[in-house]
């Protein structure tokens, strides 16, 4: 069968549905220009899907209320559930056309014996409309280098795609998504919670220590326009409070399993150890903090904790951080003990940009909306900055 990943997607959308209707709308559809009736004529040609008009498949097309005024023209019952409805039509059918001469079954886009076994082997091919591992790249992947038993090609794919990856750059941002992807999938689809922790602990591993070296690497990016430290920004990336897997799985660690800080301390080791360097010093503070944003209690103090090791292990160069502002650490966070007057000659560190240039960067843009203004707050990934910085001023 010559058919490509965007045929494979229109059968899934389009069986068991109405021609009228035509295959469940997807915006993969309108964004990648898919030929629909072209794709349906491929799929017709090769005998994977019909139109069908059969009593048992058309009837149950029709809406209850439908049902009900065809019985009741004939003179029958028409009270009922779908099943009772479209059986009782059944069962009379030619008295129920005597009485609706205007009755006209729905053709319905059905699968064929041949159809019904490719959808089986190709039911991965929906969740990869919206990831990381583009639709065709994924089909190609399963068609290429997956086992034909394979017991679910979705995860087969991910772990494909993570080895490949983590063999490149075992911080890499696209491994890092393909991980919480692979964490969301364990989730929603597996009910498999100690998968879906270890994926989201290796993914929050990535974003800990990006940030950690942006912190070493690219201390700018943490100031602002008044050369004071952004603690809320600093806050925000190791917090993981918007990333919904992390939320979820340690919604169940801390108030259903009801577990200690240590034991999830324990879990995050043994998820981590065989994947990164680990210090546990560095780690302990982490999940105390992460459990602190979630039950809302002493976050502040552990938060500071670990500033306390950013400050202990100089993750941030003391000369560097001298040219914009000089802190220090406390409770509180940290404070300025005074402004250092901008030298004339100190480089602009903003620029200006437009969306154009994000969007043909394919970077990864979060937006924060103000409800009562309407303002609009665009935040970019760590890595994604320093390329953008790197790339402006080389320019």
């Amino acid at each position: 069968m010559n058919l490509n990943a965007n045929d494979l997607l229109v059968l899934h959308k389009a069986v068991t549905r109405s021609v009228e209707e035509g295959p469940y709308d997807s915006s993969y559809f309108f964004l990648n220009k898919v030929d629909i009736p072209k794709s349906i004529n491929k799929l017709i040609d090769n005998k994977v899907l019909v139109k069908d008009n059969t009593l048992e498949i058309s009837l149950k097309k029709i809406k209850n209320p439908k049902l009900s005024e065809l019985l009741k023209n004939a003179g029958l019952k028409s009270g009922g559930n779908k099943n009772e409805l479209v059986t009782r039509m059944i069962d009379n059918i030619d008295e129920v056309k005597t009485h609706n001469e205007d009755l006209e079954l729905p053709l319905v886009y059905t699968a064929t014996e041949k159809g019904k076994q490719l959808l089986y082997e190709t039911t991965y091919i929906p969740h990869f409309v919206n990831t990381t591992i583009s639709l065709p790249r994924a089909h190609k992947i399963a068609e290429t280098y997956l086992s034909s038993s394979s017991e679910d090609k979705t995860i087969d794919l991910y772990n494909f795609e993570i080895k490949r990856l983590f063999k490149l750059d075992s911080n890499d941002h696209e491994l890092r998504r393909n991980f919480e992807h692979l964490a969301n999938y364990y989730y929603e689809h597996k009910n498999d919670n100690e998968n879906a922790r270890l994926y989201c602990h290796l993914a929050y591993t990535i974003n800990i220590n990006n940030t950690l070296e942006n912190l070493r690497t690219f201390p700018r990016s943490y100031y602002d326009f008044e050369d004071k430290f952004d603690y809320e920004r600093l806050k925000r990336d190791i917090s993981t409070e918007n990333n919904f897997q992390v939320e979820q799985v340690y919604n169940q660690l801390i108030f259903i399993d009801k577990l200690s800080n240590e034991s999830v301390h324990d879990l995050f080791v043994n998820d981590i150890v065989n994947y990164y360097e680990l210090d546990r010093d560095l780690s302990k503070k982490l999940v105390d903090f992460m459990v602190a944003v979630r039950t809302k209690e002493n976050e502040n103090l552990t938060f500071s904790k670990i500033l306390d090791y950013i400050n202990e292990n100089n993750i941030i160069d003391k000369e560097t951080v001298e040219k914009f502002s000089r802190v220090r650490f406390d409770d509180e966070y940290i404070e300025d003990e005074e402004n250092i007057e901008d030298e004339e000659n100190e480089d602009n560190f903003t620029f200006k940009t437009n969306l154009n240039k994000l969007i043909d960067k394919n970077l990864d843009v979060e937006v924060e909306v103000d409800i009562n203004t309407g303002e609009l707050f665009l935040f970019l990934e760590d890595s994604d900055v320093k390329d953008l910085v790197e790339d402006e001023l080389g320019n």
